[in-house]
């Protein structure tokens, strides 16, 4: 077998509850003021403020950017990031896959190494904690980004070891309330993803064992999670 990489978050939680667990670890390791990277369609879900009221309870400051889009410009990106310079981040919170995950990446890749592409030799990164959608995963994404010195659009790998998340939080309680459409959606894309790393040409043998349990887990639990969006089991 040729060698291979598998990065995963150091601290996973999973389970009703453990986002107070995860605050209680960010307090460990003195994080007071976080950088919130979402996208408009969460931020109006609900879904935001369900963990901001969290972290304001515990007296962690939050800071919003909340216009996380699939398709972006480089400079788009840094322009939001000087935003914020002034601000004693202490480490970047995602809420959400997609657009919030790798727009958060690449806030880090450029905020301490002025560069996007994989890497491992990124200096002084912010820490990156990520709170998924419960029915969505959370991967390296490939999405295309704007190369304004060619002016076309590019897939950008953002990756590597050093903007892996640290903490990754799966709270179900999060999707209480939201619709079974919304669920459902986040539901099928979750089974995309598996299926996506499953067939890939960089699979190894632990990615297909995470990924073949992850779409056994949707293929009994999504059709109850839109039926039953109260259900928490």
């Amino acid at each position: 077998m040729p060698p291979s990489t598998f990065c995963i978050p150091t601290i996973n939680k999973i389970g009703r509850g453990c986002l107070v667990d995860v605050v209680n670890l960010m307090k460990d390791y003195g994080y007071q003021q976080v950088l919130i990277v979402t996208d408009p369609f969460l931020m109006k879900s609900g879904l935001v403020e369900k963990v901001t009221r969290v972290f304001l309870h515990n007296k962690i400051k939050s800071h919003l950017f909340t216009d996380a889009k699939l398709v972006s410009s480089l400079e788009i990106v840094k322009q939001s990031i000087d935003c914020y310079q002034h601000e004693q981040i202490d480490c970047i919170v995602s809420i959400g896959e997609g657009a919030a995950y790798d727009y958060a990446k690449a806030m880090i890749c450029l905020q301490s190494h002025h560069a996007i592409f994989i890497s491992d030799n990124i200096k002084k990164p912010w820490p990156l904690i990520t709170v998924n959608t419960t029915s969505a995963s959370n991967i390296d994404n490939f999405n295309p980004l704007l190369d304004q010195t060619k002016n076309e659009l590019i897939n950008l790998a953002i990756a590597g070891s050093r903007i892996t998340p640290l903490l990754s939080v799966t709270e179900p309680e999060l999707m209480l309330g939201l619709s079974s459409e919304f669920i459902a959606a986040l539901g099928m894309n979750s089974l995309t993803y598996a299926i996506e790393a499953y067939v890939s040409t960089a699979a190894n043998p632990v990615s297909d064992a995470c990924v073949l349990s992850a779409i056994k887990i949707l293929s009994n639990a999504l059709r109850r999670a839109v039926n039953y969006s109260l259900d928490l089991t």
